[in-house]
């Protein structure tokens, strides 16, 4: 048998690299509770997009308006109620 000094570094330290289960740790993973968090992270991060998603939609129309009565156009709510079709490009 060869030395190795890794290994013999290993033994000194108290570093053993062999797999847990030959050490006799068992996995106290809770798996479903770990799948019932990432669950509900994935539902949160979904709500929370399609929530920034409606409030760009609502500040597009509201500038949208906000051109109409700038303009002094007088029915404005047709131009809100058509819808926006696409994203106002600012102009700064």
């Amino acid at each position: 048998m060869k030395w190795n000094a890794r290994e013999a570094a290993d033994k000194l330290s108290g570093n053993d690299r062999r797999p847990a289960r030959r050490l006799g740790f068992t996995d106290r993973t809770d798996y479903e509770q770990r799948n019932f968090v990432n669950l509900a992270a994935t539902a949160f991060v979904l709500a929370l997009a399609l929530g920034i998603g409606w409030t760009v939609k609502a500040l597009d129309r509201q500038i949208v308006l906000d051109k109409c009565l700038d303009s002094g156009r007088k029915e404005c709510r047709q131009v809100t109620d058509a819808g926006v079709r696409g994203f106002v490009k600012l102009n700064r």
